[in-house]
């Protein structure tokens, strides 16, 4: 049973109620118990939310932060630490992805490519697992075994969850700056001139610094990674990155065309 309602259930079952395992066995409990889950423990909220992309959206966004009309939406290995850090000590206040009024606020954040960020989000969940012990990461990726699991999953967490799953309708409503145009102090004059041109003041006194950033052994591991995983192509990976291949590649060409023009 899908595991937020199962522990909605127990949270709420008398003593003398059967388990459940499964929805089918929810299902198959007499009516009196099924009504008064749906009536005094919120169950079919549960149920609601649970099967609402969106309620997830809000669950999975790592930080969003707005200061008056203005909005900045961070991204899982796209200086996200970094921004976070930094807008707090700036006393933006962080909201909810669903609190965004796009007809009032201009959204934007930092994006780069899609495969790129996968392989990244794959090295830092490694790097978690193996509570940053490389020479032990750098063991397990020689292991036949492990290499042929790593190159067939498509997903591992939030930091390789493609961009339309998280965003949606909404993904081509943000103001996106891909981070490979600019080096890291430009994307902080990008983001400089953005809240400039908003009216939006940042204290001076706060210092911009780099979070989490990668050390030598840290990029021998994406290396390493990005090594074993070049000629991936089976079909399941590109049905779940397809739409952000196009997205990303028609962002690079309008980024492209700005800067000539």
């Amino acid at each position: 049973m899908n595991y937020w309602l199962k522990k909605c259930y127990n949270d709420f079952k008398d003593d003398s109620w059967s388990d459940v395992d499964s929805y089918y066995d929810f299902t198959q409990l007499p009516d009196s118990i099924k009504q008064e889950c749906a009536d005094n423990s919120g169950f079919s909220k549960r149920i609601t939310q649970i099967e609402n992309i969106d309620y997830w959206r809000n669950q999975c966004f790592r930080g969003v932060y707005k200061k008056n009309n203005l909005v900045f939406v961070t991204m899982y290995k796209c200086a996200s630490s970094t921004y976070m850090t930094y807008l707090e000590k700036q006393k933006w206040e962080k909201i909810q992805f669903s609190e965004i009024d796009f007809n009032s606020m201009y959204v934007f954040g930092f994006i780069m490519d899609p495969l790129k960020r996968r392989i990244k989000g794959i090295t830092e969940i490694l790097c978690e697992c193996y509570n940053n012990n490389y020479n032990d990461i750098m063991q397990i990726l020689k292991n036949d075994n492990f290499c042929a699991f790593l190159n067939n999953i498509s997903l591992m967490d939030a930091h390789t969850t493609p961009y339309w799953i998280l965003f949606g309708d909404q993904l081509k409503k943000i103001h996106w700056i891909p981070l490979e145009f600019y080096t890291h102090n430009e994307t902080f004059t990008c983001f400089q001139q953005i809240c400039k041109k908003y009216n939006v003041h940042l204290d001076n006194n706060v210092r911009f610094e780099k979070f989490h950033v990668s050390n030598q052994d840290k990029k021998k591991v994406f290396v390493a990674v990005k090594q074993l995983l070049q000629n991936q192509c089976f079909g399941d990976l590109y049905l779940l990155y397809s739409n952000d291949l196009k997205f990303y590649r028609e962002l690079l060409d309008k980024h492209k065309m700005q800067e000539i023009s």
